[in-house]
């Protein structure tokens, strides 16, 4: 029987996410709140240093005339500059924008089309470019080069996770002509001060719409997801009153994590604000490539991750203990889980954690529900489920097998499609488009997309996630593509990793029987009707960057069937 849920986290009717923040970056001082990357290497911003880099940018943004109620677009990699200009912004009550950095010029141009927003900030000339292009009138841009801090590091530039953190004066490890670099000399104004007040002294209340996050779209043109101030604090407060383990450990040590997940997206954002909440430290990179090299700098207590970077991570820490480097040992040494939401989780991957002591705690949420609204717990992990709703959230399965979330962390609309401004005061509730079941324990397990089940020309109805899912637990496999609606039969279109394929030395005859092995795998799932009859190979690998999948992970089908009709007209000819 599941353990009593600890009570849920609330914003009070006039608070903020800055005014309970601030309060936090003041109490916990000292502290190391955030690690990133400069021209001179690693450095810290403690929490009380972060305070005062978001105070100064604050007054950044209202010399750029930004007040309570405007809007700032927001595009580029993860980085402490993201995370200031972010909560700078929140703080005065403006709306944030978020834009995915390799977001096209066309997708751009919807997201400003649709929002407006007056201000941006870029860290790169050519995104800034983008903006502008758009129709912003002011972006404000970041030209910190790019580093490389995937490469190996001396073992002497190792972090001892017991040690003090070793802190810098504010402004000094910020590049010369950053966004944070010139707001230093801004002014400050106090982190413990009460609610920001605009110049008809209006508060930023628990109500305010604090952003508005663009779907990645596994269907149609993105829509802009409606967050306010109260649903992004439970989202991410909730995670953590679910995982006291992590945030808040008996012994009293703050969590260390490396955000890998980009922070455009709620499950990034969600993630370095329930730590930044619990008086943790995040290492911020830019890129998830960088990821396992930040791990070796400074080796994390808990991971955020989809299933596809938990697959990377894997494969990174297998590849390091297959070649004697000694780094992962180190990586990995203080890890005790790691939440892993946003797509289906093989069990397989699972259990690879479990044999390193490693406890992976299966998740579920979308942006509509400021990321995580269900999670499996540290001391009643159920392999096979996304756990149980967090705290303040209820998950129920309607009559037709759809699951509806409703909690304080439900976004209240999509922007442009009801008028937000009379809108009743929440809870709401959320259709998500996924099939499940909840136990009597009130346990998740995910069972498929309502939109993805395929009906072949028989009248067969198909779930592909199963399948799927166990032909990617194969690490040659790296994405996959069931097909057969409207269809005689089921197929497949299957993307291998070129790295994996390099380092086995399998020759071209060699992939193809271990790709077939792999399907005679998943089909043993299901029935000789629901079984997989012809496969092929695409080109290339599925991707975010051909716009295949989301940026949490999930597979734009919709796109993939249109990009590789092709090939899948040649799988019936």
């Amino acid at each position: 029987m599941p353990r009593a849920e600890p009570e849920a986290a609330d914003l009070a009717a006039e608070e903020s996410i800055w005014l309970v923040l601030g309060r936090g970056l003041a109490r916990h001082g000292d502290r190391t709140a955030v690690r990133h990357l400069t021209e001179r290497g690693w450095e810290a911003v403690s929490h009380r240093e972060f305070g005062e880099l978001v105070d100064r940018f604050t007054a950044r943004l209202r010399g750029h005339g930004v007040r309570h109620g405007d809007w700032l677009a927001l595009m580029g990699d993860s980085s402490l500059d993201w995370a200031v200009a972010d909560l700078a912004a929140l703080r005065i009550g403006a709306v944030v924008v978020p834009i995915y950095p390799t977001s096209s010029a066309d997708q751009v141009e919807h997201i400003v089309r649709t929002t407006t927003p007056t201000v941006g900030v870029a860290d790169t000339p050519h995104r800034r470019a983008l903006l502008r292009d758009a129709g912003v009138g002011t972006v404000i841009v970041d030209p910190t080069a790019p580093l490389d801090p995937t490469a190996p590091l001396d073992p002497t530039a190792r972090v001892d996770p017991t040690a003090p953190p070793r802190l810098t004066p504010v402004g000094s490890g910020v590049p010369a002509g950053s966004v944070l670099a010139e707001s230093v000399s801004a002014g400050s104004v106090p982190v413990d001060a009460v609610a920001v007040r605009d110049d008809g002294g209006r508060p930023v209340t628990a109500e305010d719409v604090a952003t508005v996050v663009f779907t990645s779209g596994t269907t149609g043109e993105p829509k802009g997801c409606v967050l306010t101030h109260r649903n992004v604090y439970c989202g991410a407060a909730n995670v953590a009153a679910a995982l006291p383990e992590i945030f808040a450990p008996a012994d009293g040590t703050a969590p260390r994590t490396v955000i890998a997940l980009p922070l455009s997206h709620m499950y990034g954002r969600s993630t370095l604000l329930a730590t930044l909440l619990a008086g943790g430290e995040a290492v911020v990179v830019r890129q998830p490539a960088e990821m396992f090299g930040a791990m070796c700098h400074r080796p994390p207590t808990f991971l955020a991750l989809t299933p596809y970077l938990l697959e990377k991570l894997d494969r990174a820490v297998l590849e390091d203990e297959r070649e004697g480097g000694g780094r992962a040992a180190w990586a990995v040494g203080s890890l005790a889980h790691v939440i892993c939401g946003g797509a289906s989780l093989a069990p397989e991957h699972q259990e690879s954690f479990r044999r390193r002591g490693i406890t992976v705690l299966g998740a579920y949420g979308m942006t509509e529900s400021a990321a995580a609204a269900a999670v499996n717990r540290a001391a009643d992990n159920r392999i096979g489920t996304v756990g149980r709703p967090n705290p303040g959230t209820s998950v129920v399965v309607d009559d037709s097998g759809e699951l509806i979330i409703t909690g304080g962390n439900v976004s209240p609309g999509y922007w442009g499609e009801a008028d937000l401004d009379r809108r009743e005061p929440g809870p709401y509730s959320v259709r998500t488009g996924d099939l499940g079941v909840v136990d009597d324990d009130g346990f998740i397990r995910i069972t498929g997309r309502r939109k993805d089940i395929l009906v072949t020309s028989s009248g067969k109805n198909v779930a592909p996630a199963p399948l799927e899912d166990r032909l990617r637990a194969d690490p040659l496999i790296s994405q996959c593509v069931v097909v057969g609606d409207q269809r005689p039969y089921v197929t497949a279109l299957i993307a291998v990793d070129p790295a994996e394929a390099t380092r086995r030395r399998l020759s071209p005859a060699d992939v193809a029987d271990r790709v077939q092995r792999a399907v005679d795998a998943a089909n043993t799932l299901v029935s000789r009707a629901e079984s997989i009859r012809r496969w092929r190979l695409v080109p290339g690998e599925l991707s975010v960057s051909t716009g295949h999948l989301t940026s949490s992970g999930k597979l734009v089908r919709a796109k993939v069937l249109v990009d590789l009709a092709d090939e899948i007209d040649a799988l019936y000819r």
